[in-house]
């Protein structure tokens, strides 16, 4: 074991070439995955990305060329990757996985460099950086074609954070090139997902670390490249939230949900929320058992509640432990807590999002986590005891990945995996319906359409598929009826518009 670790990381390009067999042996099931969930609007029916309108793309929210309004996403480079895809091999889904596998891998590739030059050991980098790869939280941002700006905007933050690194261990000053490489990453993440403002932050953590550690003399060397980057980050905010913000008629002017409740229009109500949901966080992370998409929708209004109690006790105590870890240590907590805290600040309530927590929000902050681990496995006095319970842990975790990617690659297999842990999503059951309607099963598929109307009757989306299958089977009236209906929702609900029309002028 040792020798064949020794050779894995005797060079750079071994561990990489390490790291992407590793991501192909837990994701090569997902592979033969189709389209599903949300891939129907930002890929499938999404015209900008069908018909490879880089302005579009760059100027209009993620959903809009799906003929979709009133919400807020916006990621572009995900999107024009997508469109680049299509132009060059077609609508294969297979081609759209192994991207996302191969960016995966990428990130997995910079958590073990950039572990490596915060001073950890190169085989306990590597340890984590598998960790990394192998958890089947990451599922969600790796096996689902739509979740691509995860990984996309981790390879890019990660990118400048190993890149800066280096320049701060250097004995030169930050040349031009390692500045502009920066700059072209910090510009790219911008463009991936919103998370990337994170990273400037990040860099001030880095240089903290590194001074607390004693590998660099003054906490001021590298303050212009981080000026910069934190330049261009405001810059990109300013922007998001004018030109770019799609929803600046909505829940207080600009967020992902576009929903108007106790949640999207109090910044407390979201902030307690957080509070009373943070314990969700390690224990997805220590526990990935029972994995599914669809999370409680609940708001917390106070913090006078057993999940309220708890979840001041981890921040508190949190808080404690990185303040001692920096006032009279080396910093390690202080980095994981900090890492964590700052890399799932953009999900904490600030601003209005469209769930109260979702597993692929711990993409990036679980590197915090990964971090201490790995200085635990270093400093350990029976370093071969948990070296081994490490494997047998990775080996646990990988087979958890490769079966909950048996969900990702069958889609009724994963809304029926969803509707065990919730019946109130009204898309999950819309979804299903779909997957059955598309394989040529309206008759099962028209009772779940049904439920979904029941549940919540605000989608026209729901009333159209129901139309579709109607029109499938003949039963033309109750078709224009339905469609009737979507536009009773939205009246520019194009699709509706075009099958009504078709059916009113055959009558």
């Amino acid at each position: 074991m040792s020798t064949y670790l020794d050779k894995v990381l005797s060079r750079n390009t071994y561990t990489y070439l390490f790291l992407l067999f590793v991501s192909l042996a837990v994701y090569v099931g997902v592979i033969k995955g189709p389209f599903f969930f949300d891939d129907n609007i930002f890929i499938e029916n999404n015209a900008y990305v069908q018909t490879f309108d880089v302005v579009k793309i760059y100027t209009s929210s993620t959903t809009e060329g799906s003929g979709l309004t009133g919400d807020n996403f916006y990621r572009p480079n995900g999107q024009l990757i997508y469109s680049l895809i299509l132009l060059i091999f077609g609508a294969v889904p297979a081609v759209f996985h192994f991207i996302s596998i191969l960016l995966h891998s990428g990130v997995g590739f910079l958590v073990f460099l950039l572990f490596c030059l915060l001073g950890l050991d190169r085989r306990y980098s590597l340890l984590a950086s598998v960790i990394f790869i192998v958890h089947p939280i990451q599922t969600q941002a790796v096996s689902y074609i739509s979740g691509l700006s995860e990984p996309l905007v981790a390879i890019t933050t990660l990118g400048i954070l190993v890149v800066f690194t280096r320049g701060l261990l250097s004995d030169h000053k930050f040349s031009i090139r390692r500045t502009l490489l920066i700059v072209l990453l910090s510009v790219i993440g911008f463009f991936s997902k919103e998370n990337a403002v994170t990273v400037s932050p990040l860099m001030l953590l880095v240089v903290v670390f590194l001074y607390k550690q004693g590998k660099i003399s003054s906490l001021l060397k590298g303050l212009w490249v981080w000026v910069f980057v934190a330049s261009l980050s405001a810059l990109y905010l300013f922007f998001r939230f004018t030109t770019l913000n799609f929803t600046h008629d909505l829940t207080g002017g600009f967020g992902i949900s576009t929903q108007s409740n106790i949640y999207t229009e109090s910044l407390y109500v979201r902030l307690v929320t957080f509070i009373s949901s943070v314990y969700n966080y390690p224990f997805l992370s220590l526990l990935p058992i029972n994995l599914h998409y669809e999370r409680p929708y609940f708001a917390y209004d106070s913090l006078l509640s057993f999940w309220g109690f708890v979840g001041l006790i981890i921040i508190i105590f949190s808080i404690y432990i990185a303040y001692v870890s920096l006032r009279s240590k080396k910093g390690t907590f202080f980095f994981a807590v900090s890492w964590f805290a700052i890399s799932i600040l953009p999900v904490s309530g600030i601003i209005p999002t469209n769930a109260i927590y979702l597993d692929h929000w711990l993409y990036v902050p679980i590197i915090g986590f990964l971090f201490l681990l790995a200085v635990f496995l270093e400093n350990n006095r029976d370093k071969n005891l948990f070296l081994y319970v490490t494997i047998i842990v990775i080996f646990i975790l990988a087979g958890l990945t490769i079966d909950r990617n048996k969900d990702w690659a069958d889609p009724i297999r994963f809304y029926k995996n969803e509707l065990q842990y919730t019946q109130s999503a009204t898309r999950i059951y819309n979804n299903l319906a779909m997957e059955m309607a598309n394989r040529g099963n309206c008759l099962e598929a028209i009772p779940y359409y049904r439920r979904a109307i029941i549940m919540d009757d605000s989608y026209p989306q729901t009333h159209h598929n129901l139309a579709r299958c109607l029109e499938d089977m003949g039963e033309t009236e109750g078709a224009i009826s339905e469609y009737k209906k979507a536009l009773a929702i939205d009246p520019k609900f194009i699709y509706s518009i075009n099958r009504l029309q078709v059916l009113l002028g055959e009558k």
